[in-house]
């Protein structure tokens, strides 16, 4: 299960607000409110710290949520459609914007259509650099990364839209009061804009000290914002009004619904009471918990989210490691899979050759007797070979020998080289007889050693001798 962590580090409380992945949705699975105000940033790392420690909270990545009181926002109508152009605009005049250089602050903006002119309406959102590197370092002492800064106003509309949807449709302006500690944040709002967003600095302590008076003091602040928006917007007026955040007396709904002349609707908190009653603990009353939750919830395009170039390089540093974490799990599996191949193959090869040697030494046991006969037949039919060897050769010498020669020698030799002596009574009759023996197939490298006549009781015979090979 994958968890979600958002953060918003206040003037008076710490709040965190944990969430995760349940099949296709994101829900709430705590909630965690502590006064902070006596506190140093150590402290509150520090405190940060247990918290994921007692939670037993794994994940380092955090979001983290800027309340409205700690952002300059800043409503503008340029003569532009084109967004480098808008870009440019904005980074030439932001210096005239806000008091403070351009290397003090980071700004973003939110581009909202445009006006009845054809301007392009822009929201500029312009924080202290100093703010947020605070809680850059705050959660980097607490060992945690920042995956993103969001603005609260937005995680508020946000919350308003989920909750009270039916109530709102598509053409009309409504306005919103989401009530903190310090601050009372005011926005206007429509089905798919936030146009305006204002931190009034009276918030639930002041009302409940002063009563009456700060509700109407803040009620006064309202309608001088609505005044100069309705200015801007000539055509169009909230129709409703909605409460969300610290919980205030009934009776002032009725206050403000008289002082608006428009309804007034709550906007339910029933997640987070369903949280704190499962953990038996009780929310401080004047604590809001609307935009840090719903930023955590939803990953929406329309929110105005704070880049530190140093927030970003970390975040991209992590993203390399992480991809080369990937890569190199990747070539370690392959490299697993292929060794794993190519020795189960070896092993494969080895489990077959023992069977192999086992069915061997089975075979060899079973005939041992029948190798020892074939080895004697094997030399039985050798030595009758070699005995038949003369047998053939007279046979085949019969065979082409004429009446009128006698043999008196015949050898032959462990090369079957053959040696053969003999008469005839005539010359021609040699000639003969070897003519017979060179044209047989079973004989050659025939060799005349000699022919000589001689006499013998009156008669003249010749004697030769010649050598030749038995054929292969």
């Amino acid at each position: 299960m994958s968890t979600r962590v958002a953060i918003e580090i206040g003037k008076q409380y710490l709040k965190i607000v944990i969430a995760a992945h349940q099949g296709l949705q994101t829900k709430l699975l705590d909630c965690i409110v502590e006064p902070i105000t006596a506190l140093s940033d150590d402290q509150i790392a520090l405190r940060i710290q247990e918290i994921f420690r007692r939670e037993k909270l794994k994940t380092k990545f955090v979001v983290v949520c800027l309340s409205r009181d700690s952002v300059t926002i800043r409503s503008l109508h340029l003569p532009s459609k084109d967004n480098q152009e808008i870009n440019q605009i904005i980074d030439l005049h932001i210096a005239r914007v806000v008091p403070y250089k351009k290397d003090e602050i980071v700004y973003t903006y939110q581009s909202l259509g445009q006006d009845e002119m054809g301007y392009s309406r822009v929201m500029l959102a312009i924080a202290h650099i100093d703010i947020v590197r605070r809680q850059d370092k705050i959660l980097e002492k607490a060992g945690l990364f920042v995956d993103r800064i969001n603005l609260s106003s937005y995680g508020i509309w946000q919350w308003a839209l989920k909750n009270c949807g039916s109530e709102i449709n598509n053409t009309e302006l409504y306005v919103l009061l989401d009530f903190d500690s310090t601050f009372t944040d005011l926005i206007i709002f429509s089905k798919q804009n936030l146009f305006l967003t204002r931190g009034v600095n009276i918030g639930i302590k002041s009302i409940d000290e002063a009563k009456e008076a700060a509700l109407t003091k803040l009620l006064g602040e309202v309608k001088q914002s609505l005044i100069i928006f309705y200015k801007e917007e000539m055509n169009r007026k909230v129709v409703k009004a909605f409460i969300s955040g610290a919980s205030i007396p009934d009776s002032y709904y009725k206050i403000i619904e008289a002082d608006f002349g428009v309804p007034v609707r709550p906007v339910p908190q029933t997640a987070f009471q369903k949280l704190l009653n499962a953990k038996k603990a009780l929310l401080p009353r004047d604590v809001s918990l609307s935009g840090i939750s719903e930023l955590i919830l939803e990953e929406n395009k329309q929110v105005i989210s704070f880049i530190l170039p140093e927030i970003q390089i970390r975040k991209s540093i992590r993203e390399k490691i992480k991809d080369l974490m990937i890569l190199g799990s990747l070539i370690v599996y392959i490299f697993t899979a292929v060794c794993a191949f190519f020795l189960l193959g070896i092993y494969n090869q080895q489990a077959y050759l023992r069977k192999l040697n086992l069915r061997f030494s089975q075979i060899n046991k079973e005939t041992a007797d029948l190798v020892i006969h074939s080895r004697k037949i094997d030399f039985a039919k050798n030595y009758l070979s070699e005995r038949k060897i003369p047998l053939i050769i007279i046979y085949q010498l019969q065979r082409i020998l004429p009446n009128e020669i006698a043999i008196s020698f015949l050898s032959v030799d462990d090369k079957n080289s053959i040696t053969l002596r003999g008469q005839a009574t005539e010359l021609s009759d040699v000639f003969k007889f070897i003519n017979g023996i060179e044209k047989s197939k079973y004989f050659n490298n025939v060799e005349t050693k000699y022919t000589r006549k001689k006499k013998l009781k009156e008669k003249e015979i010749t004697d030769f001798e010649v050598i030749f090979n038995l054929a292969s």
